[in-house]
């Protein structure tokens, strides 16, 4: 069982809990959301909420891995940056800083989750391991973003997937810092070449951070407008899966007013 409290290592703080999760076993085309070309496009909607819910497995596989680590009581100047990587419907996340003088990425721990996500195994490596692939091209997809985005004095929490073709995804995400409070919106989402090498896109999707109140067992749905894209975004689903309890939320656009289920899953709920 996980406990509630706020964990913060470089750059990165989670509000540790329980959790639900929906294993997702499908190859996505990932990629940052721009709203659909048709609001009608079933698959479309359908990609979004997976997309979500491989947001939302990152986010427990970190919760998991986190824990692991600090128990262990590291050399904070080792945890640069962490990494999660699924591979055949299992996340690996790693702990570790990048090279200075190449291209690597050196990593101190790695901790493997299981697939149901009920028990994980770690390896601590010293020397750190050094790695030139994945992982150290996701470090500089990070990089490169965090360096675009900025200081920021509101703590963020980052996501680094990759698609099928090995087009890098880093989203910032507001992090949680109160068990009360989850806030909304204030994320962005970089598109990042194969190589880690330059930012192709960057997408805001949404335009201001919403400090949403933590659902209730009186709450019965939240509701927020998008202005920026008329669809819901992946981090949205993101944002629900979230909740405990876990109720629905309506997205209102220019156009239509979409409904996220408590499972994550979008439908039309009108047209406006």
């Amino acid at each position: 069982m996980l406990r509630h409290r706020t964990v913060c290592i470089p750059i990165w703080c989670i509000i540790m809990r329980t959790y639900t999760v929906f294993i997702s076993t499908t190859l996505l085309l990932l990629g940052c959301s721009g709203g659909l070309h048709s609001p009608n496009e079933l698959a479309s909607l359908q990609e979004i909420t997976l997309k979500g819910h491989m947001l939302y497995e990152y986010d427990v596989a970190s919760w998991i891995a986190s824990d692991a680590v600090i128990a262990q009581h590291p050399d904070p100047n080792n945890l640069q940056y962490f990494l999660a990587k699924k591979d055949q419907g299992q996340w690996t996340v790693v702990f570790g800083k990048q090279h200075e003088s190449d291209k690597a990425f050196l990593i101190s721990y790695e901790v493997a989750i299981a697939k149901d996500f009920t028990s994980h195994s770690m390896k601590e490596y010293s020397p750190p391991m050094k790695d030139t692939g994945w992982y150290a091209n996701a470090a500089i997809a990070l990089q490169h973003s965090l360096r675009d985005f900025g200081a920021s004095e509101i703590k963020y929490n980052y996501y680094v997937l990759a698609d099928t073709s090995g087009i890098f995804s880093v989203y910032l995400v507001p992090a949680q810092t109160s068990s009360d409070i989850i806030p909304l919106g204030g994320d962005v989402c970089y598109s990042v070449d194969a190589q880690g090498t330059g930012i192709i896109t960057k997408t805001k999707l949404h335009n201001s951070i919403i400090a949403m109140p933590k659902a209730s067992e009186n709450t019965t749905a939240g509701m927020h407008t998008h202005v920026l894209i008329p669809t819901p975004v992946e981090t949205d689903i993101l944002y629900v899966l979230r909740q405990k309890p876990r109720v629905q939320h309506y997205v209102v656009s220019s156009k239509h007013i979409f409904v996220i289920g408590a499972d994550g899953r979008i439908r039309i709920s009108t047209e406006r």
